[in-house]
Order: C-alpha cells, then sequence, then structure tokens
C-alpha cells in the first residue's frame, strides 16, 4: 500500500517535468524567432515573400506565315496566299502543320521551298515554306509560256484528267492568249478526283476565259458549250 509521502513526490516529480517541458518549448519557440529575426536582418532582400501573380495561359501562335506574295518555279509562277477567306474559297486549311505536308517539290526563287500537298495531289496547290515561315501557293500564271500552249495542257496541273468529252476537246483548241486579264464574267468550276478546284471566269464579250491566272482564247465552239 502506497504511503502518502511517496503519492506527494509522484505528484511533484510530473509538476517539475512538465514544467521542464514547457520550459523548453518556450525557450525553442523564442530561439527559431529570434534566429529568423537575425536572418531577415541579414539577408533583407530573402525576407520578403510575395505570393507570385498567376500567369495568364499563353494563347498558342499561330505559324509564320510567309511574307512575300509570289515565287516562281520551273517556269511556273505561284501566288502566296495568306488570307483566311481565300483560303476557304480554295477548300484549304488556314494553318500549315507537318500532318498536311508532303515532300519537297521544288526549289523556288528567293530561297522558297515548295512541298507537295498530298490531299490535292497536283502542281497547283502546294505549300511554300523558308526559314520556319509556311503559306500555301497557288498556281498563278507562267514564266515560260510554252509550258501551257492550249487550256487543256492546264486542267492536268489541277489534277484533273478527264471531264466531258465536249469540254475536254473543246479546250484543247482554246489557246494561250498572252498577258491578258479577265476581271469580271461568268463563274466556273471544275473539281479533279481529289477536290482540287480549278475557277475559271468567262467573259463572253472578250471572248477569254481566265483560269491559274492565264487567259485562254475560246473559240466559237467552246463558247456555245459555255452558254
Amino acid at each position: 500500500m502506497d504511503r502518502p509521502e511517496n503519492k506527494k513526490r509522484i505528484i511533484i516529480f510530473y509538476i517539475i517535468v512538465g514544467a521542464m517541458m514547457i520550459g523548453l518549448f518556450g525557450f525553442t519557440t523564442w530561439y527559431n524567432n529570434m534566429r529568423a529575426e537575425q536572418i531577415a536582418a541579414e539577408n533583407p532582400d530573402a525576407a520578403i515573400t510575395e505570393t507570385p501573380e498567376e500567369e495568364e495561359p499563353v494563347e498558342e501562335e499561330k505559324p509564320v506565315e510567309l511574307s512575300a506574295d509570289y515565287c516562281a518555279a520551273g517556269g511556273y509562277r505561284y501566288r502566296i496566299v495568306n488570307d483566311a477567306e481565300e483560303l476557304a474559297y480554295y477548300g484549304l486549311p488556314e494553318e500549315i502543320t507537318e500532318e498536311i505536308m508532303g515532300g519537297t517539290f521544288a526549289t523556288a526563287d528567293s530561297k522558297i521551298t515548295l512541298y507537295a500537298y498530298p490531299a490535292y495531289g497536283c502542281r497547283a496547290y502546294l505549300i511554300a515554306g523558308r526559314e520556319d515561315a509556311y503559306s500555301f501557293c497557288i498556281l498563278d500564271g507562267l514564266t515560260d509560256t510554252t509550258l501551257v500552249p492550249t487550256l487543256a495542257d492546264l486542267l492536268p496541273l489541277y489534277g484533273i484528267y478527264s471531264t466531258e468529252d465536249a469540254f475536254l476537246e473543246l479546250a484543247r483548241d482554246c489557246t494561250y492568249a498572252g498577258d491578258k486579264t479577265v476581271a469580271d464574267g461568268v463563274e466556273i468550276q471544275l473539281i479533279s478526283a481529289h477536290d482540287a478546284p480549278l475557277m475559271m471566269t468567262y467573259d463572253a464579250d472578250a471572248g477569254l476565259l481566265m483560269a491559274g491566272g492565264m487567259c485562254f482564247n475560246v473559240t466559237d465552239k467552246m463558247a456555245e458549250l459555255l452558254k
């Protein structure tokens, strides 16, 4: 049986231990605060802490477009197209990505490389690139006027190898008219098997059909067909 003197000693012991723990905790807190103040005094810049501002999400940049207007390769002249509405008019996407680019097609002037556009699979619609800048380019004339002597010779450049027999036959007689343009007229469209469009403008009064940036003389028989 415990004596009262023993119980008293045990109670005193716990009180002393508790007081020591409280004192140790207070000393540790005081010491840590003192060291923090000393470090802040020695390094004032390190003591300033600011909550970093949240960065606004960066919009994905559109691939850089070519600034050139034209380029030429192999006797053909191409017009660089960046306008979204015009690209849509020809059924072309607004941006050039690696997924839609084919192999190297030719090297144009001004150090521009022409790449195939496999979706259309013809030489009238290509991708022009230079120093990580890319744009579509569309056939827009000749630098060698002997390459397309008739309208029938133009069609394969757009991947069009067959049309209505009458049109194809009559196109062989529609000869290249030289450096002429057609501003207004009836719009005609031919589509290749791979959806490459050939946009044409026919001026009945002038007897000219403009296609691919080139003008062709329209014979009487072709005029009858185009009515």
